[in-house]
């Protein structure tokens, strides 16, 4: 009978197309079986670590392992022990130049995959600096021939983090970041954390208010920083979810976290008067506004208390678990090291204090409460380790045989593939993997996300023209996530546009404009738009006032009907009416699709800092704290609809309901709304599409809308 070379199964997270393994360098597959070729069923591959005595079991064979799905045992199809050469014997070749080749490559299912995660809010510089060469010297005997290393810190996103095979690539990656600790450094702080020390000087009561604020600035930074911290955790576990199915490492440097429990003390009255959580953080740039500002305070009291308020609902142990849950689902395993080596106390000699110290709160704790910490902080480093499989390297001074004792843990390893009996329901299915032969532990992935049976329908029915189309949507999904990418200019005034024909055939502009938070526009402004056609003649103008304390604006500019498709360019000038400010002015391309009838999109921000209105954005970074609205303009004889994607395209079990939204002037919108509370930190694609519910007519290719939810 022929066998198949490529093998079509149902989708699974990061599995549609699979191939048969290839076998690893140095090592023969056990058998050269192929099952016979399935439809309508999961395909799962299961990548196994059997260990005994501490070393890797070197010697199993199909019949030693049992692998059950929701304690139904399930028939090994595909089986592979695959073992890790040194890195110094092989040449893997030109390393990948771009972050989407780099991550192309993370679909090869030998490769192992390995992240390493510097924690600069929670290490010391002058231990980032001592562990930089035992780190790369580790590196270069662990990393084999497929597999793929990066290095990521809290402050970039795991969708920017770069992946390369070449050890002198992965000592360029580290060295790039060789002295990367933060903790106990003051100079370190932001503009946040400086606005925090403005808000809360530290001086204690005062004979206008017996209010103490001190230690106040500095636990709003310390769970400010855990916070950033276990968020890029939780944004790589998703990114490395979507990029690949098999087992991902992360190696994690840091000194640990406290895990912060809510706060009642941190929330409490300040200054003699009650924090109100109503106002936040501007999230155009992370910064605390100074709208508003009181000179006597030094601060947006305001503003500084509802970030305090915010801070002080953390349950950061909450958090944790939930990473580990999420890490378990992702087949993530972290590999925990304190690079402090033996420790003995855990606060630092130089540990900056704003202010005076809080009372029975010296600079240096007591004992106790050293010790306290030093324990809480270890225990997340085990309990991340030992929660996902990994191995946690504490309290000991020989690093380098710490991070060698990694090596060897992952040095050899099996993968399995199995036909899943259970159903295609869309859920989450348990995986048990046990070894026959006794004294052997194993680690293996704890379950996968089965297919539903409407997946199944709609990958079936897919024609090659279909999948053409699929293929040319993903590559503008690709585009539009890059483009989040790009840096926000810090300027006064930000300037978007979107373009469509109208029912009438006549072109349609609106410019979307956003001000910064900056005292200039505080009286109000006066904005003139002005659409300009190739040759530099106008086409169309508008002009409107914007009311004092306006932050997003949008003007709507119509071109005559004879108009036709092709390069425009939008200019806005905005004149702030305070008679002692120049005028700003920004211009952007506006081209005209050349097919009518496309969805133009306009992005809105609803939260803490817009007083609860939504707000024309041009800026597309969010909070999850707030709300993200996309507006299409409304044509009759139209259905139009919403999907949210994640970053690679994927739909996500979320849906969007389109709301009939009419603006002043009587025109009707079609509105997506979307709370971001339930994502996580990462990127993201609302899809708007629109079709003709005329009998026989195609729906039109649909609008992409990328957005960033940030930490």
């Amino acid at each position: 009978m022929c066998r198949p070379t490529v093998v079509v199964v149902a989708a699974l997270v990061g599995v549609g197309l699979t191939v048969p393994f290839r076998s690893a360098l140095g090592a023969r597959p056990q058998t050269a079986h192929q099952p016979p070729f399935r439809t309508g069923t999961n395909f799962v591959r299961v990548d196994v670590y059997p260990t005994a005595g501490g070393r890797p079991v070197l010697d199993l064979g199909r019949d030693d392992f049992t692998i059950l799905e929701d304690g139904v045992p399930q028939s090994v199809d595909r089986f592979e022990h695959v073992v890790i050469q040194n890195a110094r014997v092989f040449d893997p070749g030109p390393a990948p130049t771009t972050i989407a080749a780099s991550r192309a490559l993370l679909e090869q299912a030998r490769a192992r995959v390995f992240v390493i995660f510097l924690d600069i809010h929670h290490v010391e510089p002058d231990i980032s600096l001592a562990v930089h060469q035992p780190l790369v010297k580790a590196l270069d005997s662990l990393i084999g021939p497929d597999d793929l290393v990066g290095v990521m810190t809290p402050d970039i996103s795991a969708r920017d983090v770069t992946f390369a095979r070449r050890t002198s690539t992965i000592d360029s990656l580290v060295m790039g970041h060789w002295d990367w600790g933060d903790r106990a450094r003051a100079v370190a702080l932001d503009p946040t954390e400086r606005t925090y020390q403005n808000c809360y000087p530290g001086l204690g009561p005062t004979p206008a208010c017996a209010d103490d604020d001190r230690g106040v600035a500095d636990e709003m930074m310390a769970r400010r920083r855990e916070r950033q911290t276990l968020g890029a955790l939780d944004d790589l576990v998703q990114s490395l979810r979507d990029a690949r199915e098999e087992r991902k490492a992360v190696l994690v440097l840091s000194d640990g976290w406290r895990l912060y429990r809510q706060s009642g003390a941190l929330g409490r009255r300040l200054h003699c008067r009650v924090p109100l959580p109503t106002a936040g953080t501007d999230p155009r740039t992370g910064r605390l506004t100074t709208q508003g500002h009181d000179p006597a305070a030094n601060g947006d009291l305001a503003r500084c208390d509802a970030e305090r308020m915010d801070l002080a609902s953390d349950d950061n142990e909450v958090t944790f678990r939930m990473l580990l849950d999420r890490a378990n689902r992702a087949n993530v395993s972290f590999y925990s090291l304190d690079p402090r080596g033996v420790v003995v106390f855990d606060t630092p000699l130089s540990q900056p204090q704003t202010g005076r110290q809080a009372p029975g709160q010296p600079t240096i704790p007591s004992a106790g409460v050293d010790a306290t910490r030093l324990q809480a902080r270890q225990r997340a480093l085990r309990d991340l380790a030992a929660g996902t499989d990994g191995v946690a390297v504490l309290n000991t001074t020989d690093l380098e045989g710490g991070l060698t004792r990694i090596a060897a843990d992952l040095s050899s390893y099996y993968l399995l593939g199995y036909y899943s009996t259970g159903k295609l329901d869309g859920r989450f299915h348990a995986i048990t993997v046990r070894i026959k032969r006794p004294g052997v532990s194993v680690r293996a992935r704890r379950g996968f996300l089965a297919a539903s049976q409407a997946e199944i329908g709609r990958a079936a029915a897919v024609s090659p023209a279909g999948r053409a189309t699929s293929e040319s949507q993903a590559t503008r999904v690709a585009t539009v996530v890059a483009s989040l990418n790009a840096r926000v200019p810090e300027t006064p005034f930000r300037l978007a546009v979107a373009s469509i024909w109208t029912a009438s055939h006549a072109p349609q502009w609106w410019a979307i404009g956003e001000f910064d938070n900056n005292d200039m526009w505080s009286a109000g402004a006066h904005a003139t738009a002005t659409i300009l056609n190739a040759a530099g003649d106008t086409v169309a103008t508008a002009q409107a006032p914007i009311a004092a304390g306006v932050r997003g604006f949008t003007l709507d500019l119509t071109g005559p009907s004879n108009g036709g498709p092709g390069d425009y360019r939008l200019q806005v000038r905005v004149q702030p009416k305070r008679g002692d400010v120049p005028g700003q002015q920004a211009e952007v391309a506006a081209p005209l699709p050349g097919t009518p009838g496309a969805v133009a999109a306009i992005v809105k921000r609803r939260g803490p800092s817009t007083g609860n209105r939504d707000v024309p954005s041009v800026d597309v970074r969010f909070r999850r704290t707030e709300r993200i609205r996309v507006d299409v303009a409304d044509v009759p004889g139209t259905t139009v609809f919403g999907r949210l994607l994640d970053r690679n395209g994927n739909p996500m079990r979320i849906p969007i309901a389109m709301v009939p939204a009419p603006d002043a002037d009587g025109r009707l919108w079609q509105s997506a709304q979307l709370p971001l509370g339930p994502l996580a930190p990462g990127d993201f694609v609302l899809e708007i599409s629109r079709s003709d519910t005329a009998a026989g007519a195609s729906p039109e290719l649909p609008t992409f809308v990328a957005f960033r939810v940030v930490p």
